[in-house]
């Protein structure tokens, strides 16, 4: 095992496989400084080496922020490198989103759009990359929502805007992060750049309930009333079930519920860019 700082030991902390070939601590501790000459100069050692947790040498370049490294390794080997997953399902962009090095994001979209350029590429690599989910079913922009840092928040919604951005295994969306964790009203706007971006989470909860009960109904700008069903006003449109749609009005502390049968309703709150459908 190659000597790490302790605090990301947990990224290498699992046996080799006999099919997995060690990667050389020499390699490791060069990325790890940012040794591009040395990468230069070793190129062959770049395709079938990974850490215990099958980082493979882009994967390592992302956690450690060296994004002079990544773009040079994306030279040599960026189709077969930048959409390898490690054993958590993690791609490289997930690696760096969650260590938070905005420069190594953006390099890898950088690469990717590049690779997309080429026509021998197939294509596709800077969406598959973007939209790529964990063993948690988390995309890079559920991880960006869980650090809290709008800047990279933005640059993955409008790198990919119209993906519907769905939700992970627990059924938490992005949107719906960014609500339930009081993340600031920027972020929540940057989501919503998204075209069509899904708004559920958990118990049929919607966004707007996350931001009700967890007190962030500031995130969607103060409550005004929009038509619901036949005129009644409904100022926070909720989980829809049975043919229902269900309207929430927030009145200072309290949130009393209501049941209609419209099939659309829109919510003012989000700037008349959110419209929830019941089925």
């Amino acid at each position: 095992m190659y000597p790490i700082p302790s605090q990301h030991t947990d990224l290498f902390d699992i046996k080799l496989t006999p099919n997995h070939n060690p990667m050389d601590p020499n390699l490791y501790k060069a990325v790890k400084n940012g040794d591009v000459k040395y990468l230069d100069q070793h190129t062959d050692l770049f395709d079938n080496q990974v850490t215990p947790n099958h980082n493979t040498i882009l994967h390592v370049a992302a956690h450690f922020g060296k994004s002079e490294c990544v773009a040079r390794i994306l030279q040599k080997k960026p189709c077969h490198l930048i959409r390898r997953v490690n054993s958590n399902g993690e791609n490289p962009l997930h690696i760096a989103v969650r260590e938070q090095h905005y420069d190594v994001v953006q390099a890898l979209i950088n690469g990717a759009e590049e690779l997309d350029r080429d026509p021998e590429s197939g294509g596709g690599t800077r969406l598959q990359i973007l939209r790529a989910t964990n063993v948690d079913g988390d995309t890079p922009l559920h991880l960006a929502v869980r650090e809290g840092d709008d800047s990279f928040v933005r640059l993955l919604a409008d790198t990919d805007s119209d993906f519907q951005h769905p939700p992970n295994k627990a059924r938490e969306t992005p949107l719906y992060l960014a609500a339930e964790r009081n993340n600031g009203d920027s972020m929540v706007e940057s989501i919503l750049v998204c075209k069509s971006t899904a708004y559920t989470g958990p118990g049929d909860r919607t966004a707007l309930h996350a931001a009700v009960i967890f007190g962030n109904i500031g995130e969607f700008g103060a409550p005004s009333p929009v038509v619901g069903v036949g005129g009644a006003p409904s100022s926070v449109v909720g989980g829809a079930g049975g043919g229902k749609a269900v309207a929430t009005t927030a009145v200072g502390d309290r949130v009393s519920m209501g049941v209609g049968s419209s099939s659309l309703i829109r919510s003012s709150i989000w700037e008349e860019r959110v419209w929830v459908r019941s089925v």
